[in-house]
């Protein structure tokens, strides 16, 4: 997690709010109760902003509500065909981007995941191709004061590993680096074993491992995940 934080040691703990959306808590109750807890940032859905502000809030003023409870946004999850071969739908991809970096410097978070949305089953796109994408993409991202973070899912054929995301970003990009990811490569059995276990109870939160259950720093677990939104474990 990005920024100074509050919790002792060199990570923070931020909770991805997807993974407590089955309590159908509204964002600023989430937000409270993150920081009561001591988490010291929040990671929103776009979607979930989006019905925050069809509900009469704004996302400013949420955004506003984060900073005043001592909570870091220090990424914004949406998805967005950034990576696609075919023309139209990259572009209609990018302008999905567009509007995600919009909601996300609205909140007040300078950070995008940018995942392998589209490509999850397609092989054959080389490194360059994709780093040039990802460099348009980062364009349109300078229009919005937003930086996109490469992520890679375990389960894509495309972008599936850390070595492809560092090949595709270069020494300058940012990455959504997640632990259950590189292990879904390795363990894709035990981690989906895992990411059910998060489902259950209020610990939805938290990842149980080898050493007992531990706080998810900056993980981005199963439990409550969108239907359809991303792999298991997202």
């Amino acid at each position: 997690m990005m920024g100074p934080g509050t919790s002792e040691g060199p990570f923070g703990y931020c909770l991805n709010t997807s993974t407590v959306r089955e309590h159908d808590l509204s964002l600023p109750q989430v937000f409270e109760q993150a920081a009561r807890i001591g988490y010291d940032g929040v990671e929103p859905w776009i979607r979930e902003l989006e019905d925050y502000g069809h509900g009469g809030g704004t996302v400013r003023d949420l955004g506003k509500r984060a900073t005043d409870l001592g909570l870091l946004i220090p990424n914004v999850i949406g998805f967005f065909e950034w990576a696609v071969d075919d023309d139209e739908r990259r572009a209609a991809g990018l302008e999905e981007a567009r509007r995600c970096m919009d909601i996300a410097s609205q909140v007040g978070c300078g950070y995008l995941a940018a995942p392998p949305s589209g490509v999850t089953d397609t092989t054959g796109i080389s490194p360059a191709t994709l780093a040039e994408r990802y460099d348009e993409l980062a364009e349109i991202g300078d229009d919005y004061g937003v930086t996109p973070m490469i992520e890679f899912w375990g389960i894509s054929k495309t972008l599936g590993t850390l070595g492809e995301a560092l090949q595709v970003g270069g020494a300058h990009a940012r990455l959504v680096a997640l632990a259950i990811h590189a292990a879904h490569r390795q363990h894709p059995h035990q981690v989906v074993a895992t990411a059910a276990q998060g489902q259950q109870g209020p610990g939805a939160h938290r990842l149980a491992g080898g050493g007992g259950e531990q706080p998810a720093a900056g993980l981005r677990l199963a439990g409550g995940a969108e239907q359809g939104g991303g792999p298991a474990g997202e």
